[in-house]
């Protein structure tokens, strides 16, 4: 009879699916600039839809390194130590000196553009001015195409097919330029404003971890809340100034607004109407 005692059970485990790593990371520059490298992400969210299914947690491909939290808290801390560590030297401080409000503001901006990077200081810059470029230039080749139509000399350029033909190619290639440029600026600029907010909010809760218990008398629980609540809330306010851009646009017929906020228009206009046929 075998001894008594704890029974062993045995679990198997099977491994979960591994997730793909991101195609950007393999992807050469002109993917890169057209987006092209998530094409195939769109085609699977396609083929699923058509499917009556979603997109599971399998399917969504791997965070590249810039853009995780850790590694994002990880150029965060180094660019605040490196930072501090030359402003106590430039103002001859020791280490436990407290800093002002002035200096430690210093200190996060350089921290800051530690975690956003080349990518946001020099290549969005670039990116901008393209895209503002493109956009001075189609007006004049606008002009110089109906100066043509009309028989006069377009920019000062002689009146002849291959001009007209140039014009026409010349602002082909600048529309779709514009474009290009455009949808690369604004995913540079918001993919740069997430790594930096994760960055943040990492470091505000390691250092709420890291506190003493005097320190910890000085600020409430609702304070350190607050903090992480700030941070959403400004999130939410870039969603309202884009939400206000998009609906300032479809105003002045330039940009169509987003189907809840169609239907809330619908709603609202229907609504006197319905009050005046009840009275």
């Amino acid at each position: 009879m075998p001894a008594s005692g704890p029974e062993q059970v045995v679990v198997a485990v099977t491994d979960a699916p591994e997730r793909k790593q991101s195609p950007e990371m393999r992807s050469n520059l002109l993917s890169q600039a057209t987006l092209q490298w998530a094409t195939p992400f769109f085609k699977l969210a396609l083929k699923l839809s058509k499917q009556g299914s979603a997109l599971g947690e399998n399917e969504l491909y791997l965070l590249p390194d810039e853009d995780r939290a850790e590694k994002a808290a990880e150029r965060f801390n180094a660019g605040w130590a490196d930072a501090e560590a030359a402003l106590r030297k430039k103002a001859g401080l020791c280490v436990d000196a407290p800093l002002e409000s002035s200096q430690r503001e210093k200190i996060f901006n350089k921290a800051a553009v530690r975690v956003l990077g080349r990518r946001f200081t020099r290549v969005a810059p670039v990116v901008k001015a393209l895209n503002s470029s493109a956009q001075f230039l189609y007006p004049v080749l606008m002009a110089g195409i109906l100066q043509y139509i009309e028989g006069t000399a377009p920019l000062g350029l002689p009146s002849t097919p291959s001009t007209g033909f140039g014009l026409v190619i010349a602002l082909g290639a600048v529309t779709m330029l514009k474009a290009v440029m455009e949808n690369l600026y604004f995913f540079t600029v918001a993919r740069a404003g997430w790594q930096l907010r994760s960055a943040v909010a990492t470091a505000v809760f390691q250092k709420s971890l890291r506190l003493s218990a005097a320190a910890r008398q000085q600020k409430t629980l609702g304070e350190f809340v607050n903090m992480m609540r700030h941070l959403r809330a400004a999130r939410r306010a870039a969603e309202g100034r884009r939400t206000r851009a998009a609906e300032a646009g479809a105003r002045r017929g330039s940009l169509p607004l987003p189907r809840a906020d169609r239907r809330r228009r619908r709603v609202a206009r229907l609504r006197p109407s319905a009050a005046t046929g009840a009275t």
